[in-house]
């Protein structure tokens, strides 16, 4: 079954393979090894040494893996999602693992973005955020763990970046939004918001709402997004309002109103805690 590693590997290239997590076994697609060896490193490596971070050749692929939910849940995520995937793999025990192939390599910093946004927007809470990482292992197609076989459930062409840029920033523009904001803190408007408040003071928080966040409203009244997106929403809108002045009270009422008219049960604890979180996130900046 290594042939179905043909579309996120090419023939040339080194694949980092494991028997065992402790036992490493470099290989080119037809290895010498007389049984599938139950893992690989998801990108290509750079030559035997190891399989170190700094040892990949090509960032190019990137594991989306979900272990707190039956196999149908997470088949149903990733559909209701729309992501893109060259390989879906059964691991042989509770999970299903995707690889996302990319026809050509990419810089180290957009995959680290890509990888974040996808392991801790986009798949929020689901997905396990340690397959960021890219050489993380996966499992092989056709080995046995135990009595199951790693079986092979899908193998579709690698994409290209611009077809995965258009998945994350515009399907997921949202998500997207939420990990720029996370990350930096959205410095510029921040920088922007500081040095207008050093000049007025806060006292007309509308105002401030108005210049730096004008659709806030039209965002926090859309009542048809679908239920990965809106927590994600909830987040930048959260951030943006906070950094404008208005007082959590009324931040908190405006996000539990938003999640309630999308379906989300529980809102007001999520959106208390939501608050806690860009609190205390925007506080390391100030």
């Amino acid at each position: 079954m290594l042939e179905s590693l043909s579309e996120i590997f090419k023939a040339d290239e080194y694949i980092g393979f494991k028997d065992k997590v402790e036992e490493y076994k470099p290989y080119k697609l037809q290895p010498s090894a007389t049984s599938i060896p139950a893992f690989y490193c998801i990108n290509p490596i750079k030559s035997y040494s190891d399989l170190k971070y700094e040892n990949i050749k090509e960032f190019r692929n990137i594991l989306v893996e979900f272990d707190s939910a039956r196999l149908s849940t997470q088949e149903r995520w990733v559909k209701e999602s729309g992501m893109p995937y060259s390989l879906k793999t059964f691991s042989g025990n509770k999970s299903f693992h995707y690889i996302i192939a990319l026809d050509k390599g990419i810089e180290l910093q957009e995959y680290k973005q890509l990888a974040a946004i996808i392991l801790q927007y986009i798949f929020r809470g689901r997905a396990d955020e340690s397959c960021k990482n890219p050489n993380r292992l996966s499992r092989t197609p056709g080995a046995m763990r135990n009595e199951n076989e790693q079986k092979l459930i899908e193998q579709l062409p690698a994409i290209s970046i611009d077809q995965l840029r258009e998945w994350v920033y515009e399907t997921n523009k949202n998500a997207w939004l939420s990990y720029k904001v996370a990350k930096a803190c959205e410095e510029e408007t921040r920088q922007n918001i500081s040095s207008y408040i050093k000049v007025n003071g806060t006292s007309d928080t509308v105002k401030l709402v108005g210049m730096f966040f004008p659709e806030w409203e039209q965002v926090l009244g859309n009542t048809k997004v679908a239920a990965g997106r809106r927590h994600s929403i909830a987040v930048s809108c959260a951030i943006k309002l906070h950094q404008c002045g208005m007082e959590t009270d009324a931040i908190a009422e405006k996000l539990t109103t938003f999640l309630e008219n999308n379906g989300k049960r529980g809102a007001w604890a999520e959106a208390q805690q939501i608050i806690g979180w860009v609190t205390k996130r925007i506080a390391q900046y100030e």
